[in-house]
């Protein structure tokens, strides 16, 4: 897991000065119950159930990686039933959007009025 190819193939680009693809804007967390690279789901829908895409917060690349810099809490589940989270997805907007770049996770099961949070530090990227 990592970039998503689309966005690889643009980190390329820009490395080789094929084309700029400029910084985005605002990159959000999504919680995903699968592999979003296949057939994962976002575990719940953005804004329902308590449950909302996190905008990152990373520190500055060093030595080829990155962390999150901030803890990242998706609220909540207000809903009836658990949330099952196993990946994350980084997405270029609070709701729908592009898939920039996915991960795996502990798996994790959200009960009804509890929230999940990934610590400072929780999810590392790294190219090499």
């Amino acid at each position: 897991m990592g970039l998503t190819t689309a966005k690889a193939n643009a980190v390329l680009d820009q490395l080789l000065g094929v084309a700029s693809i400029g910084a985005t804007a605002t990159v959000y967390v999504a919680a995903y119950n699968g592999d979003p690279a296949s057939t994962g789901v976002e575990s719940e829908t953005a804004g329902t159930d308590g449950y909302a895409r996190v905008a990152l917060t990373a520190a500055a690349a060093s030595g080829g990686s990155s962390s999150n810099s901030v803890a990242i809490n998706f609220g909540t589940n207000s809903g009836v039933g658990a949330w099952a989270i196993t990946h994350y997805a980084l997405m270029s907007a609070a709701t729908a959007g592009t898939r920039l770049w996915s991960g795996a996770l502990t798996n994790a099961t959200v009960a009804t009025n509890e929230d999940y949070e990934i610590a400072i530090g929780g999810l590392v990227f790294t190219v090499t």
